[in-house]
């Protein structure tokens, strides 16, 4: 999904809504996972105004990439976000301000999925 898809809403049956609130000096910023039948998506807010979105299919190739949100704060700094799954059933957030990390919705964890993906393959 591009920017410009902000305003289309995702189909699908809804599963879950993650929600990953953090804040960049003062600004609150939340990244919203909306996990549905038809896929992943992601936006980005904030200080509720919703700036990035970004989306994955639910099976094919594309559906295992981690989203990329972005947006230049106020202040002229790049703020940046991997986000995407951390498990089976979970989603982290790693977050970036012109290009230092700021944070972590759960500090060291990697995909568990790309682990065992790398595994098999080696088999």
């Amino acid at each position: 999904m591009t920017i410009a898809a902000i305003t289309e809403r995702p189909s699908g049956t809804r599963m879950w809504l993650y929600k990953r609130p953090f804040s960049v000096g003062h600004h609150d910023v939340l990244v919203l996972f909306d996990a549905r039948t038809s896929g992943l998506f992601s936006s980005l807010w904030i200080d509720g105004t919703e700036v990035a979105s970004d989306g994955t299919p639910a099976s094919g190739p594309e559906a295992i990439r981690n989203h990329r949100l972005a947006a230049t704060l106020p202040d002229g700094r790049e703020l940046e976000i991997d986000a995407g799954y951390i498990s089976m059933s979970n989603v982290g957030v790693a977050a970036r301000l012109d290009g230092v990390l700021v944070h972590e919705s759960h500090p060291g964890r990697k995909d568990d999925r790309a682990t065992d993906r790398d595994r098999r393959a080696r088999l």
